[in-house]
């Protein structure tokens, strides 16, 4: 199978992403590892299940990390030209995505 390469999104994105939300405080170091994990994952889908996931579990921020997550995968998604419809409904439930794991949350995709 032949790899896919994707764009990712930078530290930096995210950080700005999270400024939507809070100020873009970070109260780890953890951003980095996580960028750096989904740079290294295969697959556009399971680069954009990672950086939902980590982002929200492992709390980088000081506030809106849920929020953040979301965003940035969104964000993912758009620069590697693929689109997920998600209502109003289901965005103000993303707190759902925390408590699933990664082959879950694939499927939600």
């Amino acid at each position: 199978m032949a790899r896919v390469y994707a764009k990712t999104l930078s530290e930096d994105a995210v950080i700005e992403i999270n400024k939507k939300f809070d100020k873009g405080s970070i109260r780890s170091d953890g951003l980095e590892h996580i960028v750096f994990k989904v740079a290294n994952t295969r697959g556009i889908d399971r680069k954009a299940a990672t950086l939902l996931m980590d982002i929200a579990r492992k709390h980088v921020f000081a506030d809106g990390n849920k929020r953040t997550a979301f965003e940035s995968m969104l964000a993912f998604l758009r620069i590697n030209g693929k689109e997920l419809e998600v209502g109003e409904k289901h965005q103000d439930s993303m707190w759902l995505f925390g408590r699933l794991n990664q082959k879950q949350a694939l499927k939600k995709l």
